[in-house]
């Protein structure tokens, strides 16, 4: 779930599926931090620091779980990485199709929908006359 708190500034967030280019990768949200660092996840399984640019942080808030596009520092000790791009859920599907989504990443499969089932059917002619008869004989004894 994503909470969006500033709609004018949405916009940038949910225009297009952002495409990671090749200096930047997808990682994944361990763990929220507070002063906008987050602790994120990358494909090797490194976690490290991320920060939330100024752009992104009055507009939405991310849980864990949720995907980042990123830029790393060269120079960061802390801090390895800032965060480009939000991932949304619509995005990863378009981002799936063009074959740039990590396979070390996966996503939970959703589940199917059951077939309806057919119960057997029975006499419903029978089942009303018992219904009624037993109805009947049951007001008889509330009146008395």
């Amino acid at each position: 779930m994503v909470k969006i708190y500033n709609h004018k500034k949405a916009k940038e967030v949910f225009d297009n599926a952002p495409m990671p280019s090749e200096d930047q990768e997808i990682v994944k949200i361990v763990k929220l931090g507070s002063n906008n660092l987050h602790l994120v996840q990358d494909t090797k399984g490194e976690q490290f620091l991320c920060s939330m640019p100024k752009r992104l942080r009055n507009v939405l808030l991310v849980y864990p779980n949720y995907y980042f596009i990123v830029e790393r520092i060269p120079e960061g000790k802390k801090v390895k990485a800032e965060i480009e791009k939000v991932i949304l859920p619509p995005h990863i599907k378009e981002i799936q199709s063009a074959g740039l989504w990590p396979n070390e990443f996966k996503l939970p499969q959703r589940k199917q929908q059951r077939e309806p089932v057919d119960y057997p059917s029975s006499d419903s002619d029978e089942d009303e006359t018992d219904s009624e008869s037993d109805y009947d004989s049951e007001s008889d004894v509330e009146d008395n």
